[in-house]
């Protein structure tokens, strides 16, 4: 996340603040694609509609999880109305989904855009199927 937030801000001229904290030795690799692809996506939005000056990348994970990636910009924000997200973020919904987890979207026009992701560690995810 470190790489691509750098070659993100290289490409958008955008400032990007990579910031983790936790050991992330027990994420599975299906979690380290999602993570990684919904900051992908959240990152692609805040370049193509946000006019955003800069963007915080945020990656924690605690001994109880879950794990939690914030992008947050302090771009232009959209209408909070779910039915107008694109398929980019409607895709990242279903992955976190599919892993047991959630995926929050809070903006407000001119209040920028923080995309939250909440995946629950791989064993715990298992523990409770």
């Amino acid at each position: 996340l470190q790489e691509l937030c750098e070659s993100w801000e290289e490409r958008s001229g955008v400032a990007c603040v990579f910031h983790s904290q936790g050991d992330f030795a027990r994420i599975d690799d299906a979690v380290s694609i999602a993570v990684y692809r919904v900051a992908q996506e959240a990152l692609s939005n805040v370049m193509r509609h946000a006019r955003a000056s800069k963007v915080r990348v945020a990656l924690a994970i605690d001994e109880a999880g879950p794990i939690s990636l914030r992008v947050e910009d302090d771009g232009i924000g959209m209408q909070p109305d779910r039915s107008r997200h694109g398929l980019g973020l409607l895709g990242a919904a279903e992955r976190a989904a599919a892993l047991g987890g959630h995926l929050y979207i809070d903006s407000r026009p001119g209040a920028g855009t923080r995309v939250a992701l909440e995946l629950p560690l791989a064993d715990r995810a298992r523990a409770g199927r």
